[in-house]
C-alpha cells in the first residue's frame, strides 16, 4: 500500500519538464538594484541561521528521528556548532543534503472510510534541518 501511495502522490507533484522560458522572461522586467543584490549573494552566517531557527514554530513538524524544532531552539548552545556549520556548508559552498532531504507527508482523509487515494489530502511536514535552510534563505530576502 505504501508503494502504490507514493508512486500516486509522485506522479500528481513530479514535473513533467518546461519548455523555453524566454518568452515569459522577455516579459518580467528587472526589478533588483544592484544593492540587493549585494545582499543577495553574501556569504550567511550564523547570526542568520539563529534568527531564521528562533522565527520556527517550536512545535510544528518533527523529523524522522523525533527531533523537534524546539529541540534545535532549545539546545542550540550544544549542538549550534555542528548544525550551524551544516547550515552554511549547504548554504554557502553547496554542500550535500544526503540522508536529510525528505519530508514526511501525512494523508488526512477528506471522507470517513476513504478507499480512494483521491479522497486523501497530502499535508507537508517538513523536517527542521531541511525548513531552517528555507527559512534562512527567505528572511534574508525579505528582511
Amino acid at each position: 500500500m505504501a508503494e502504490v501511495t507514493m508512486r500516486y502522490f509522485e506522479n500528481i507533484f513530479s514535473s513533467k519538464g518546461v519548455g523555453n522560458l524566454e518568452y515569459i522572461r522577455s516579459g518580467i522586467e528587472v526589478c533588483i538594484l544592484d544593492r540587493m543584490n549585494q545582499g543577495l549573494i553574501e556569504k550567511y552566517t550564523k547570526e542568520e541561521i539563529i534568527i531564521a531557527l528562533k522565527s520556527m514554530g517550536p512545535t510544528k513538524a518533527f523529523r524522522s528521528d523525533g527531533f523537534s524544532t524546539l529541540f534545535f531552539q532549545k539546545y542550540w548552545h550544544i549542538v549550534g556548532q555542528e548544525v550551524g556549520d551544516f547550515y552554511l556548508d549547504i548554504l554557502n559552498e553547496g554542500g550535500p543534503f544526503d540522508g536529510v532531504n525528505m519530508t514526511n507527508i501525512v494523508l488526512i482523509p477528506k471522507v470517513a472510510s476513504s478507499t480512494n487515494l483521491k479522497n486523501f489530502c497530502p499535508i507537508n511536514l517538513c523536517i527542521p534541518k531541511v525548513h531552517l535552510c528555507q527559512e534562512d534563505l527567505l528572511w534574508i530576502m525579505f528582511y
